[in-house]
């Protein structure tokens, strides 16, 4: 009996160490992907074609989701770690 419980309890904590370390990659490559779009749309408003400066217009449809989505995910984050969601 307790080793069929041991089992259970192990399996539930590695899953959940497994899904923590999915969540924050997923959290730092939505934060890479956010620095670079910007970056881009700087170096694209920047430039003297009209072209470019038209594109770096429509990132906005990129930046917007992708901040809001990276926001979300620190404020989960800093609730997190403050103990009030568990």
């Amino acid at each position: 009996m307790s080793s069929a419980v041991t089992t259970a309890v192990v399996a539930a904590v590695v899953s959940s160490v497994n899904n923590l370390s999915a969540a924050a990659a997923i959290g730092v490559a939505g934060f890479l992907l956010l620095l670079i779009f910007l970056v881009e749309k700087e170096v694209l408003s920047t430039s003297g074609s009209r072209e470019l400066v038209f594109a770096a217009r429509y990132l906005n449809l990129v930046i917007v989701p992708l901040l809001f989505s990276v926001v979300v995910i620190g404020a989960f984050r800093v609730l997190l770690s403050a103990g009030i969601l568990h």
